[in-house]
Order: structure tokens, then C-alpha cells, then sequence
């Protein structure tokens, strides 16, 4: 899984930060082991992660 984001501080604001990020930027069905209950011997594969999603953010320091 691919995850992409870019961060931009406008010059005429330095303490304004501004992200856009994109998680999972195929769309590619993924199981994370991190989010696993339960006996390893009874895995089934059917408790997939999200896919694609985006975020927009903007963090002002004082």
C-alpha cells in the first residue's frame, strides 16, 4: 500500500501549514496484521483495511 501527501506553507502566512494527503493511492485491498483479533489459526481474510482516502488539513502555529 501506497500513501502520498504534500505540505505547503504560504509565504505570505509562515506559520500557516496547509496538507493534502491521499492513503492507499491504488485502491489495493490489504489486510493489516496491526488490526488482527483472535487465534492465528482461524485467519479469514475477510476484515480488509479501508481503501483510497484523502485528507486535508491546516495547522496555524501561535
Amino acid at each position: 500500500m501506497h500513501n502520498l501527501y504534500a505540505q505547503w506553507t504560504p509565504y505570505s502566512v509562515p506559520n500557516l501549514v496547509l496538507t493534502f494527503g491521499v492513503d492507499n493511492v491504488f485502491d489495493e485491498l490489504y489486510v493489516s496484521h496491526a488490526s488482527r483479533v483472535g487465534l492465528a489459526k482461524s485467519f479469514v481474510a475477510d476484515d480488509y483495511e479501508p481503501g483510497r482516502s484523502y485528507k486535508l488539513s491546516a495547522a496555524y502555529q501561535f
